[in-house]
């Protein structure tokens, strides 16, 4: 279990708390804070108040700001931007995440096997060069490269950012199939939208603004919200 707690950030909600294969999401627009909670999780830096805050991974507090330490843990963050090498191939990004994370040798191939059976897609795109990847696949092999490295805890930031309907959902299609295998994941959002379209893909959404979190609601409820209907301009 990941807890978030005792700073002004999640006064109002009291803490915010992430299950052992849960998922949830923070949505607001730039600025609001949710890319400084991110790395905040993932590498112990941020600006007030979220500086602030407490972060718990089971009982242990993670007192140190060494991101190394956090890896080890299974706190991987995935930015917004697609942090491919776009002049290696599909597989060869992969395996950095493997190197980067300290994995034996004698278990790399089995965690390659495991990672093309969860994604056919990038079994595929193996030998492709990522850079000649669709946005919506270089995305998927970011999170398959912190997958390679044993993560076990996801903070994704704006996983839906230039992408098409389609690919948005076979995204939080993934995220399902993620959560059923225990891996846990925070999503940062700019819009609602992608979890109108996928409600069974996170468990709570907190709304956020001035880096503080002002709300939680389940997915289903969002529509019915004048603060979220107003705020993101949507229509019931």
């Amino acid at each position: 279990m990941l807890r978030i707690a005792g700073c002004p950030t999640t006064e109002a909600i009291g803490e915010l708390v992430l299950e052992p294969g849960g998922s949830i999401a923070i949505i607001g627009p730039n600025g609001s804070g949710k890319t400084s909670l991110l790395r905040f999780v993932a590498l112990g830096t941020a600006p007030y108040p979220i500086d602030m805050c407490k972060v718990y991974v089971g009982a242990k507090i993670l007192d140190s700001r060494d991101p190394s330490e956090r890896a080890r843990l299974g706190i991987h963050y995935i930015p917004s931007e697609r942090l491919v090498f776009p002049e290696l191939t599909v597989e060869e990004n992969i395996k950095l995440g493997m190197v980067a994370g300290n994995i034996p040798r004698s278990e790399r191939r089995k965690i390659l096997e495991e990672i093309y059976t969860l994604l056919p897609i990038m079994a595929q795109r193996r030998n492709q060069l990522a850079g000649t990847l669709s946005g919506g696949e270089q995305k998927i092999l970011s999170i398959a490269r912190a997958l390679s490295a044993r993560a076990r805890i996801l903070l994704i930031d704006e996983p839906s950012a230039g992408l098409a309907p389609k690919a948005i959902d076979t995204i939080y299609d993934l995220f399902k199939k993620l959560r059923s295998r225990g891996v846990s994941i925070i999503i940062a959002e700019q819009s609602v939208v992608p979890f109108v379209r996928n409600q069974d893909a996170v468990d709570t959404v907190y709304v956020a603004h001035n880096r503080r979190i002002l709300a939680a609601y389940k997915p289903k409820d969002l529509l019915g919200v004048d603060v979220i209907r107003n705020y993101f301009g949507l229509k019931g």
